[in-house]
């Protein structure tokens, strides 16, 4: 059974491997994660972000038993458990699938993840615009004609480059 757990700030190792040390078969994770791109002292460099921030999820066959349940809960390193993971497992593992099949071959997600629509208005939040917020003129298939500012772009869906709603 899957369930989502909040770990405290910077103890997501520390929690994983209590929880494995805890459990009698090894616990399956997954935390899905972007790539962001940074401009310092004029050098690209990458980083990654953790896409639910300090949620992750977990995966044992004996986390359905509320008495292993009961067990962890109070495990070094995790904040809470959230409630109703049991009676969530088809939205769960829907999203889990979701995220794999919108993942490079690194692991990270790709732009195809966040497939908006109805934009009217994003922000960056990779590449040489991170944190530009950008108006959308045109929608169209496979490409998004946007306005940063006074400059007109066409921009690849399936871009390397990240952005979101706003």
């Amino acid at each position: 059974m899957w369930i989502v757990a909040k770990y405290k700030a910077k103890q997501l190792n520390f929690f994983k491997d209590n929880l494995n040390k805890t459990m009698d078969e090894e616990v399956i994770f997954f935390n899905p994660k972007i790539k962001k791109q940074n401009v310092k002292f004029s050098k690209l460099q990458f980083t990654q972000k953790l896409l639910l921030d300090r949620y992750i999820i977990c995966f044992n066959k004996n986390f359905s038993n509320n008495s292993v349940l009961k067990r962890i809960n109070n495990i070094k390193g995790l904040d809470y458990f959230l409630l109703g993971s049991q009676f969530n497992q088809k939205e769960i593992i829907s999203f889990v699938e979701y995220c794999q099949s919108h993942q490079d071959k690194e692991g990270f997600i790709m732009q195809s993840f966040f497939n908006f629509r109805k934009i009217t208005k994003g922000k960056f939040i990779s590449g040489p615009f991170t944190n530009f917020v950008f108006d959308v003129i045109e929608n169209q298939k496979n490409r998004l004609k946007i306005l940063i500012g006074n400059a007109e772009i066409c921009l690849k869906k399936n871009s390397e480059y990240l952005f979101q709603p706003v």
